[in-house]
């Protein structure tokens, strides 16, 4: 089996149950395949927490940034030997409408079948228009996919992450 989990570690590392050692230790103990981390607020924490994990799991950091002091990032970290990450691609970084933080789309290859992971943190909060927001994101990125698989692209795509929305909603 490929066990893959999702995580807002919301502003990591702020929290002050989330330490890198901390972090480190409970990814493993879970012993899942791939994780997908959003709201990475430290690249230094996230090099501590890595450095934890080097044994086990390799790690991709997406590389879009807000501004000069804010760039909370997705992350995949995945387990060495059984997972064989691409090259990361930052997706649609101009519609900051749908995506204020762009997906993260990583091809990843596990017992040599090729998949795309797409790791999203979708517009959160109840200000009026993010519902509107959030909901742009899903058709763009139903519009993107379908254009893919539709003309002969890869069609293994995992798509997950924090779509900010409540389930009764």
């Amino acid at each position: 089996t490929l066990e893959i989990m999702t995580w807002n570690i919301e502003n990591f590392p702020a929290n002050p149950f989330g330490t890198p050692a901390t972090v480190a230790d409970l990814i493993a103990s879970l012993d899942v395949d791939i994780v997908v981390t959003q709201e990475i607020a430290s690249e230094t924490a996230w090099a501590e927490l890595t450095a934890r994990l080097a044994d086990t799991y390799d790690a991709v950091l997406s590389t879009h940034q807000y501004s000069q002091t804010e760039y909370p990032k997705i992350c995949v970290t995945d387990r060495r030997g059984l997972v064989t990450a691409g090259e990361p691609t930052p997706m649609c970084p101009a519609d900051s409408y749908a995506f204020p933080r762009p997906p993260l789309l990583l091809p990843i290859t596990v017992d040599g079948e090729t998949l795309h992971l797409v790791g999203v943190h979708l517009k959160c909060c109840g200000e009026p228009g993010d519902a509107e927001r959030r909901q742009a994101a899903i058709q763009a990125l139903e519009t993107r996919f379908r254009g893919q698989v539709d003309n002969g692209g890869e069609d293994q795509i995992v798509l997950l992450g924090d779509y900010n929305q409540n389930l009764d909603e």
